[in-house]
């Protein structure tokens, strides 16, 4: 027998109608509605926004209606203040902004790029910058630093506004000329300061290099000579540039600058107190410190002490033997100095041809090594064998002219105790009698 199912009607529940609220007020079409006794409701959409206000009685909220009315007549009004041109030139924008902005924030942007007086074209304010940089009193070399990479953005971008220039400009600029690394940190805070005095003066109205993160670089162990090869330095310039040997002396085992050494005069030099006074005129830092003379510095001065004077020579002198004493690091002593005295007695014809020139003994030097003087090479070559002597960050810090982070991360670890033992023994000694021959034939 077949089950008998029953199908019972559901019953659905009626929802209960809202009897909605009428209107206490309409004023120009804005209701006003009580929502509870006393308490009166105004709500509507503003610019695409749902905007509702409560009032405490009804005639400060027929009062409000009336403003807001107002408010849109008036907006009405303007509308008739704009010409048909720009009307069409704003739908035309809003067709070429394409979605991905909105008008004001285009013409925000068209205005930091063109101000006032954005005119100014970037080689006008590179050289605004530099003109003041010399008027402030900057460094000689920090000027030469900043002219040289200012110049080389000036070929590219010297006719445009500076004003106009983007970060992405920038970015760009760098990828092509390869400037990477470390080298596009130091591009990068030459341009900042530009334009941080561009910014000042009301030449542009932001810096693009602000939005340009400095990029991480991994610590470079700076390039250092052995004793060795410093030995072989100083041997050389005693007998074919003596006037250069207290600089290379004083920046080897003293630890100075090329351009502090530079401007040092030898009456801060104290033989008898073994001290360099360097003082805030002398320093890169401008500020004054002692350092202290070893032995073997003591007795490479002695052999040139003079009461007062520049201790270097002209710094272009400096320039052009730096690669000529280089290439004797790399070649050795003996072989650069055979081949400058074959030059005694021939023609100029006969020693190019025979490749005696030092443009030729450069050029086989950089065979073997592309860089002869790495920069401040002697600067950290002291700074490696007396941390590896007296393993003193602090005290090494003071002499440098430095900071404590600096000197560890950059030479600390880098050299034995006996090898720097090596380093502190090096002494001049007793040259020959073929020295004056040999200088004059090596001035050429």
């Amino acid at each position: 027998m077949l089950p008998i199912i029953v199908y019972s009607p559901i019953c659905k529940k009626k929802r209960k109608r809202r009897k909605g609220k009428t209107a206490a007020a309409v004023v120009h079409g804005i209701r006003i509605r009580e929502v509870r006794p006393g308490y009166y409701l105004i709500r509507l959409r503003r610019k695409g926004q749902s905007h509702s206000e409560t009032f405490g009685s009804l005639s400060a909220a027929k009062l409000k209606a009336n403003q807001l009315h107002n408010e849109y007549v008036q907006g009405g009004l303007d509308a008739f203040s704009i010409t048909p041109a720009d009307r069409e030139s704003a739908k035309e924008a809003l067709r070429l902004i394409e979605g991905r902005t909105s008008i004001i924030d285009a013409v925000t942007f068209w205005k930091d790029h063109h101000p006032n007086n954005g005119g100014v074209a970037l080689a006008s304010l590179v050289q605004m910058y530099l003109e003041a940089m010399a008027a402030r009193g900057r460094r000689p070399c920090t000027i030469k630093d900043s002219r040289c990479r200012l110049q080389r953005l000036c070929v590219d971008f010297g006719d445009r506004a500076a004003a106009s220039i983007t970060p992405e400009d920038f970015t760009r600029w760098m990828e092509a000329r390869g400037v990477a690394g470390r080298n596009r940190n130091n591009y990068r805070r030459v341009f900042h300061a530009l334009y941080a005095f561009a910014t000042k003066r009301g030449i542009a109205m932001r810096n693009p290099l602000a939005e340009l993160e400095p990029i991480a670089v991994e610590s470079v162990t700076p390039a250092y000579w052995t004793a060795g090869q410093v030995k072989t330095l100083l041997k050389a310039a005693k007998e074919l540039k003596a006037d250069l040997l207290p600089a290379l002396s004083i920046m080897a085992f003293a630890g100075l600058r090329p351009y502090e050494v530079a401007r040092l005069d030898w009456s801060n030099i104290n033989l008898s107190e073994q001290f360099i006074r360097v003082l805030p005129g002398t320093s890169k830092t401008r500020t004054a410190r002692l350092v202290d003379i070893p032995e073997n510095l003591l007795a490479w001065l002695a052999t040139q002490r003079r009461s007062r004077g520049a201790v270097s020579p002209p710094m272009q002198t400096a320039a052009r033997w730096r690669p000529r004493l280089g290439a004797i690091v790399v070649l050795g002593y003996k072989n650069v100095s055979t081949r400058l005295s074959r030059r005694v007695g021939m023609k100029g014809a006969d020693i190019k041809q025979k490749r005696l020139t030092w443009e030729a003994i450069i050029e086989d030097a950089r065979k073997i090594e592309s860089n002869l003087w790495p920069v401040d090479v002697l600067r950290h070559t002291y700074a490696t064998f007396h941390l590896a002597t007296h393993n003193e960050i602090g005290k090494l810090a003071e002499q440098m002219g430095s900071s404590g982070p600096v000197i560890r991360t950059h030479y600390k670890g880098l050299a034995t105790a006996k090898e720097a033992a090596q380093y502190w023994s090096i002494m001049p000694d007793e040259t020959g009698g073929k020295v004056i021959e040999l200088r004059k034939t090596a001035q050429g």
